[in-house]
């Protein structure tokens, strides 16, 4: 039988032998997000201690690992990590289970066994500008869609002024800057998995996204090399409207014509009994025209009493979002009280009735 302190003592040796080894190390769970990693491995790739915590494997890898599948990555003997400012380091590591029994929902052992490369990003002022030509920075500045070039090491080298109100930052702050680390809520966005995507195939893409910093949707055109990530911004926020409000105006004309040629009344009610719609049924049903009970009150036509029940019974429907089917006598025009059946739909919030 084993000792539970000795048990004890040695999961604590082992934590301890962990987080103090020279060696880059990070537990990581079946999907590949960090469980726990050591000081060195932080240290390797920019961080400090904690920060990794809860962060997928993926977002510290170089987009070419990407193109060869996660399925992969537990048989890769290298790996090409992205620092926290955009330095490359590659490295040579195993990815051990914790559990060998249990290969298929267990955890698994990253270790950095050695750094082959270490190549940090060369200063900007090294580097040709990504628009070196004062016309042609004039030209891009005049444009009305966004334009930004990003290095090979995911840093800001141009952004132009259309760029900076779409994003709603300086390209005075920007420049130079790793992407992730000026947008880290980007991480994991489709925006993210499109730059991983093109800066991997160096293929031109397209994508539309949603900015819910300003409120805005994105057209964007990127076109990537070897070198450089270009993309060009176009704001398609107003498209993006004109497309709901057209769906919402044949939506609407779709259920008008379902409305008006129902042989049921069809009534929209606000929630303080106003009619704000009656269909065409409402001549041969109730002998009513449309025009004769849009903006009265329900109770007008029922007995206070009765209305009094039915409106508690339909408040309580609204308030649980349920509907509601009952009976009522309704008095035709002219006539004697005919029997209706009204069946409530579900409360619209956004309408304000029901």
């Amino acid at each position: 039988m084993i000792d539970p302190l000795t048990q004890l003592d040695s999961l604590q040796l082992g934590f301890l032998a962990f987080q103090r080894s020279d060696s880059g190390m990070a537990v990581l769970s079946k999907q590949h997000m960090i469980l726990a990693a050591n000081v060195a491995f932080h240290r390797l790739l920019g961080y400090a201690d904690q920060q990794l915590h809860g962060v997928y494997l993926d977002t510290l890898l170089h987009p070419r690992i990407h193109t060869l599948g996660k399925d992969r990555w537990e048989t890769l003997r290298e790996f090409h990590f992205l620092h926290h400012d955009g330095h490359h380091v590659e490295a040579q590591v195993t990815m051990t289970p914790l559990d060998p029994s249990n290969t298929a929902s267990g955890s698994f052992l990253l270790q950095i066994t050695k750094t082959i490369v270490y190549r940090p990003a060369p200063p900007l002022s090294a580097e040709i500008s990504a628009v070196s030509n004062p016309s042609l920075e004039e030209i891009l500045d005049g444009i009305p869609d966004g334009f930004v070039c990003l290095d090979s090491f995911g840093r800001f080298t141009y952004i132009n002024k259309a760029a900076e109100r779409m994003i709603l930052a300086s390209r005075e702050a920007l420049l130079g800057t790793y992407i992730w680390n000026s947008f880290p809520e980007a991480i994991g966005s489709p925006l993210y998995d499109h730059y991983l995507s093109c800066t991997a195939t160096q293929l031109p893409d397209k994508l539309e996204t949603y900015c819910a910093s300003n409120n805005r949707w994105l057209e964007i055109h990127a076109y990537p090399n070897e070198h450089t990530y270009c993309a060009l911004l176009k704001d398609i926020t107003l498209s993006k409207d004109n497309e709901r409000e057209k769906s919402l105006q044949e939506s609407e004309k779709m259920y008008r014509m379902i409305a008006e040629n129902s042989t049921d009344m069809i009534a929209r009610i606000s929630l303080d009994g106003v009619f704000l719609y009656i269909s065409p049924a409402s001549r041969t049903l109730l002998g009513y025209e449309p025009e004769e009970l849009i903006g009265r009150r329900v109770y007008e036509y029922f007995h206070p009493e009765e209305f009094q029940v039915r409106f508690i019974s339909g408040k309580t429907a609204v308030e649980r979002f349920e509907s509601e089917s009952f009976r009522l006598p309704f008095p035709q025009k002219g006539r004697s009280l005919r029997l209706v059946r009204i069946d409530r739909p579900l409360y619209s919030e956004r309408a304000g009735t029901s």
